[in-house]
């Protein structure tokens, strides 16, 4: 078990990150009125962030910040992606404290759960 290639580059490169996945109704507070929107979060051990252009990671380095869309891989087959099939652009994902929109989410070879997402400033 684990041996294709978002195994590898996930548990050789991953760290831990969050994935919110808003579920369903949101709440409502009868008492101050706020509503909260009601979510799913799932912890995981090994997510990698990739760097997608050359352009962007000299960006990076010059501003000590993430700038534009990242990509993130987790292993699909991880036992807490278990029935997560797709994430909606009203997911997040948070990643070494840094919270990101989802764009779109894909499975790959059946093994990697690529994302791409923005960075929430």
């Amino acid at each position: 078990m684990g041996t294709d290639a978002a195994y590898q580059l996930t548990r050789a490169e991953g760290e831990r990150g969050t994935i919110t996945r808003i579920t369903g109704e949101p709440i409502l507070d009868a008492e101050t009125g706020d509503v909260t929107p009601s979510t799913t979060v799932t912890a995981v051990r090994w997510m990698y962030k990739e760097i997608t252009r050359y352009s962007r990671f000299v960006r990076a380095t010059a501003t000590k910040q993430d700038v534009g869309e990242t990509t993130f891989v987790v292993w699909a087959k991880d036992e807490v992606m278990v029935g997560i099939t797709r994430l909606d652009p009203d997911d997040f994902i948070t990643y070494d404290g840094i919270d990101y929109q989802v764009r779109t989410s894909r499975i790959e070879d059946k093994t990697a759960f690529v994302i791409t997402a923005d960075e929430i400033v």
